[in-house]
């Protein structure tokens, strides 16, 4: 008896061991495949950045994410079945999201870019996952899941794993909430814990919105109409400079004296999930503004319900809220479309646009925000073959290898995109006298000219990049020479509303009606980690 007794210790020192040695293992492989980013941040920190504090508590956390790792393991090959199931393909899908964002952004998902890419229509992501698949993570899931296969004839653990996996997952959460902590890089093997890591109690709303009163009961004399595109760089209209004749028939209009274009604006946000709801409330994008003010400052639909007009929300590009709004915000909203009525297509801003034309041909006292489809990345997407008017593109859509071909789908798709929306909106502006277009895009684009590997959501210049114009006639001459941006387009809105400044809640930036140019000040916009980032480039 002794003796079985000691052989099955043998055999439980054994099978710790092999766990232990397997987790290693898989962390110090994961941390090869993506370039030693785990050593270069501890000899950095170690060598260069040393702090007793700091650097202690940053390798007990190291230790801690690490034990929880081989907790995560030994739950995989010990647990009951469906389980161990569960915790293999939690594992592959986590791996092969975290390797395709690493080789995008050289960095691992945050709970933000999770929360981005949820509220990212579903077109968005089948496009990502085959520009960014990273063909590391295939390695990584074969191993894991041939040592849960080899593991899968031995009995569950009766130390019950799965419960202490959760019990260790809570005290991630409590451990990154309540302590002090300067994140070091980690390991993909164990990204959940990063994810937690934002999720803390401090982070709640601030309140319902707050309430805008009515102002006035008379429907309004005119028709307003805020135009969001999406990916539209704005150096890339050729009303703006650019050289190729991308924008003829917005061309014609301001020739007509018909467009005030403030040239190239910023965007407040290179995410639309983030830009969306600051252009819809008019929060700054400065250093030491709290995003979260986005779901408490009033939104326009407030304001336009408030002096009169009728409101309508538009969304060519899903059948779902993505773009930052709350559920409770569609209560200032008299009508909603989404693409179950316009067809999630590349006719979708077209099919818009001609139930805009009707809506308002005739009749004014209508505020109406189109979110349109745009041109998301792939670029080929968002325009028949026979609008190629720049080529050649991309052979088989390959963006990695041929980042100067880009460029020419990208053109195709914003020719066609702006073309097809405009001739269809105003065959003949003069036959609307009194519609006004508030014109954006969410955000621009990097068209991986200098190398990058992501298309926006990072934070360098051109994917702030957006164009900002109003069609139709103004009441008095404007300074188009004024450095804008999104924070502009609130007040600019609210001045077209007539919303008398004693109305307001909240005391917005410059209204474009009022800025002149020798008002200039820095432009800010916010990344894809919710930092604020200032905007350097010259270019208006």
């Amino acid at each position: 008896m002794g003796e079985k007794t000691r052989s099955t210790h043998w055999q439980q020192i054994f099978d710790v061991s092999g766990l232990i040695l397997f987790s290693l293992c898989l962390y110090l492989l994961d941390d090869y495949l993506t370039g030693l980013m785990q050593a270069h941040h501890l000899a950095w920190m170690f060598r260069d950045e040393y702090r007793t504090d700091r650097s202690s508590l940053a390798v007990i956390t190291l230790l801690y994410l690490f034990i929880v790792w081989v907790i995560y393991c030994w739950a995989s090959f010990r647990s009951a079945k469906p389980v161990r199931i569960i915790l293999c393909a939690f594992f592959v899908l986590s791996v092969f999201i975290e390797y395709g964002y690493f080789s995008t952004f050289n960095r691992w998902m945050t709970s933000v870019d999770l929360w981005t890419a949820a509220l990212s229509p579903w077109s968005l992501w089948t496009e990502a996952i085959g520009m960014y698949f990273n063909k590391s993570a295939l390695l990584m899931a074969a191993i894991f899941t041939a040592a849960v296969a080899l593991n899968w004839r031995k009995p569950r653990s009766k130390a019950l794993p799965e419960v202490i996996l959760l019990v260790c997952l809570i005290g991630t959460w409590v451990y990154r909430t309540y302590l002090p902590f300067d994140r070091i890089v980690g390991s993909s093997v164990f990204q959940y814990t990063h994810l937690l890591e934002d999720i803390r109690p401090a982070d709640r709303l601030f309140g319902s919105r707050i309430d805008v009163p009515q102002i006035s009961t008379s429907r309004p004399a005119n028709n307003i109409i805020l135009v969001i595109d999406e990916s539209l760089r704005g150096d890339h209209l050729s009303i703006n400079g650019y050289g190729r004749d991308t924008t003829p028939t917005l061309q014609k209009l301001k020739d007509e004296g018909l467009v005030t274009n403030w040239g190239i604006a910023v965007s407040s946000a290179t995410c639309s999930v983030f830009s969306n709801p600051h252009i819809l409330t008019g929060v700054p994008s400065t250093p030491g503004t709290d995003n979260r003010l986005t779901s408490h400052w009033p939104t326009i639909f407030q304001y336009a319900r408030a002096m009169g007009y009728k409101t309508y929300y538009l969304d060519a590009q899903a059948n779902y809220l993505w773009n930052g709004l709350l559920t409770s915000d569609l209560t200032y909203v008299d009508v909603h479309m989404t693409t179950d009525d316009f067809t999630a297509t590349m006719h979708s801003d077209k099919n818009a646009a001609m139930y805009i034309r009707q809506l308002i041909t005739g009749s004014t006292g209508n505020f109406i925000v189109l979110n349109k489809m745009g041109m998301h990345i792939l670029y080929e997407n968002n325009y028949p073959p026979s609008e190629a008017h720049w080529l050649p593109t991309p052979p088989d859509r390959d963006y990695k290898h041929n980042p100067t071909l880009v460029i020419n789908a990208y053109d195709n798709a914003l020719h066609y995109n702006l073309e097809t929306f405009f001739q269809t909106l105003m065959p003949d502006l003069k036959e609307l006298p009194n519609t006004l277009i508030v014109y954006t895009s969410d955000h621009g684009d990097t068209l991986q000219e200098h190398g990058e590997t992501w298309s926006h959501c990072h934070n360098t210049d051109p994917e702030a990049m957006v164009p900002l114009f109003i069609v139709g006639k103004l009441d008095h001459s404007v300074d188009t020479g004024y450095s804008a941006s999104h924070v502009n387009i609130m007040p600019t809105i609210l001045d077209l509303m007539q919303v008398p400044e004693s109305k307001r809640s909240q005391t917005y930036a410059l209204s474009l009606l009022s800025a002149e140019a020798s008002l200039g000040e820095k432009r800010y916009f916010i990344d894809g980690d919710l930092q604020s980032v200032q905007y350097k480039s010259r270019s208006q």
